[in-house]
């Protein structure tokens, strides 16, 4: 991958010369060395990440779009019947990933499933209907790949340079929510009865990460190290509103003893910790079920929605973990993510 870097770093991919030249390079390097694909293709497309800014990417995906060239992403695998962050991740990657190849992407996952298992349009916009008019000159092809060749991982959130930069331009890009998650978010921000006046949004992880501890995830800060910080936050600006998400329900609690319980605003939301400590036992919080109808919708959009009041606030502090990545990314800035090292 080094090797890589160094031979296409100086063109710095910017625009479609760039682009084309790494295609190019890419299909006789695997010309010349049969197989090599899988070795040179991460690295290719760290860089065509690295490239894009938020003053060149409208531009280059509409150059994009007048291919009239469709890539529908049909063979990920997911066994959830709801969306979380880390599934996001996995398709955002795979749309970067059609963005390379030339084509607008079209996430087809589950179109053949019933209604109860989760669909990218609960949550968001097809990339290939916001930029492209479907016609039947429109090219429709499929994507051969179930995942990615490169992917945001859950340290870069701790680079703030250009694959920081990158990854955050094309959440923000790719990532646009759906008029029925809009209109669910704004009812859901009514009923939390914000007072006028900025935010801290605050993002306690817990249950299987405490738990489990899974190797390779990062280990999350106890609701003493968040209130530490936010009291900290709290002599600098007269915050008048400190949304907490959270699936635990006990971290909540505790948090709660380090600021003033009048500022504290939560969201109408399902909590895993009592299940998932009274009915799991070697499995992640996903295995939780609340038997209730429409269960993989509600566990979807109450998820993201609480995500969104976090990137809406004026001041983001949190456990780094899937959804942590998801806020920063899309918010770009002033942000405060935890760095407590990973579990082994």
């Amino acid at each position: 991958m080094r090797f890589i870097h160094l031979v296409l770093r100086p063109v710095r991919f910017c625009g479609f010369v760039c682009n084309w030249l790494a295609r190019l390079f890419l299909k006789f390097t695997i010309m010349i060395v049969p197989k090599s694909e899988a070795y040179i293709l991460p690295g290719i497309m760290k860089l065509y990440v690295r490239s894009f800014t938020s003053s060149n990417v409208e531009k280059r995906i509409r150059r994009i779009a007048k291919r009239n060239q469709v890539m529908i992403i049909s063979r990920c695998k997911w066994d959830l019947g709801f969306l979380n962050c880390a599934l996001v991740n996995h398709i955002v990657a795979l749309m970067v990933y059609c963005l390379f190849k030339g084509y607008i992407p079209k996430i087809g996952i589950n179109e053949d499933k019933d209604e109860s298992v989760w669909r990218w349009e609960w949550l968001f916009t097809q990339p290939s209907s916001r930029l492209i008019c479907d016609s039947p000159q429109t090219k429709h092809v499929s994507c051969n790949r179930a995942i990615a060749p490169y992917r945001a991982s859950l340290k870069d959130v701790y680079s703030k340079g250009r694959l920081y930069r990158g990854w955050s331009t094309l959440y923000r890009a790719l990532l646009v929510l759906s008029p029925e998650a809009q209109s669910y978010h704004s009812h859901d921000r009514y009923n939390a009865s914000f007072s006028a006046g900025p935010t801290i949004g605050i993002l306690l992880r817990g249950t299987d990460y405490l738990k489990m501890k899974p190797s390779g995830h990062p280990i999350p800060p106890s609701p003493e190290d968040v209130g530490r910080v936010v009291v900290g936050l709290l002599r600098e600006t007269n915050y008048q509103n400190i949304y907490v998400a959270t699936e635990d329900k006990s971290l909540l609690d505790r948090f709660s003893a380090f600021v003033p319980n009048d500022k504290i605003r939560t969201n109408e939301r399902l909590y895993f910790d009592d299940l998932y400590y009274r009915t799991v036992d070697n499995d992640g919080v996903s295995a939780v079920s609340f038997k209730i109808e429409n269960e993989n919708y509600a566990r979807s959009i109450q998820y993201f929605s609480s995500l969104l009041f976090l990137i809406e606030a004026d001041e983001f502090v949190g456990a780094n973990c899937f959804g942590g990545m998801f806020v920063s990314f899309m918010r770009h800035e002033h942000s405060y993510l935890f760095n407590l090292g990973f579990y082994e």
